[in-house]
């Protein structure tokens, strides 16, 4: 348990995470933006409900995740809720995206471990300064750390599970970053790239769908990830392995 507790503190629980564009001349199309220093397509980024069972290394259920995304106006809105299924853990989320800038502008986690460990993060993103707070309070004793910083990092985290299945990656291309872990208050050097394509069985589907296949690796500072970009429509992501926990989450519904 203390493993767990060590682990979860350190990295968080949240997200446990080609189409061909051209445009006239040298006009961009509108609904192509840069993020991360790549193209874009705005229409994948939508609002839906995707909910995921996590899985161990034994194909047994141990938790879900409900992953949420909608617009306030200019502003892309993703909620998560996370939680084992013996009550060990329970996380809810909100990261708030401005559309304009491409910048992550809002992150909130309060993060629940057992009955005595409670995380709670507020952070806002203004102008080139990253402020908040992050407090710990185990059993009765209470840590808060406030913080008012200057911008060291490309994108907050939860940005690779809102955005990442609309950029396009070709198999030589590579996503170089430096990411903010706000669960830690840590920016961890990320790379990002295609390893190739699968066909994959995930329980929303009635057949096997083709997927491209992303891997997520970082210098230590966050869990490494491969993610499962389904190759349909709206490029839906339906599986996020964790491969140094042993667990996958499987997409199981979308609304």
């Amino acid at each position: 348990m203390m493993k767990k507790i060590k682990w979860l503190f350190r990295f968080g629980f949240y997200g446990i995470t080609c189409l061909f564009f051209f445009s006239c001349g040298s006009s961009t199309p509108p609904n192509i933006k840069k993020w991360a220093g790549k193209e874009i397509n705005m229409s994948l980024l939508s609002s839906k409900n995707s909910y995921f069972h996590m899985l161990d290394s034994a194909q047994n259920k141990v938790g879900s995740m409900t992953f949420v995304t909608y617009y306030d106006g200019p502003l892309f809105v993703a909620r998560d809720t996370s939680l084992f299924d013996d009550g060990s853990v329970y996380e809810t989320a909100e990261f708030v995206l401005d559309t304009a800038t491409m910048k992550t502008i809002g992150t909130k986690i309060d993060l629940l471990i057992g009955e005595s460990t409670k995380l709670n993060v507020n952070l806002n993103q203004v102008d080139n300064r990253l402020q908040g707070y992050y407090n710990v309070t185990r059993d009765t004793v209470f840590n808060e750390k406030k913080l008012d910083t200057i911008i060291l990092h490309d994108i907050f985290r939860s940005e690779i599970f809102m955005a990442l299945n609309a950029v396009a990656l070709k198999t030589e291309d590579t996503l170089a970053l430096k990411v903010f872990v706000p669960t830690s208050m840590l920016v961890s050097d990320v790379i990002i790239y295609k390893i190739g394509e699968e066909k994959i069985e995930v329980p929303y589907f009635q057949n096997t769908i083709d997927s491209d296949v992303l891997s997520v690796e970082s210098d230590g500072g966050m869990p490494d990830n491969i993610v499962y970009i389904a190759k349909n429509k709206q490029r839906d992501i339906v599986r996020i392995v964790i491969p140094n926990q042993k667990l996958t989450l499987n997409l199981h519904n979308l609304q």
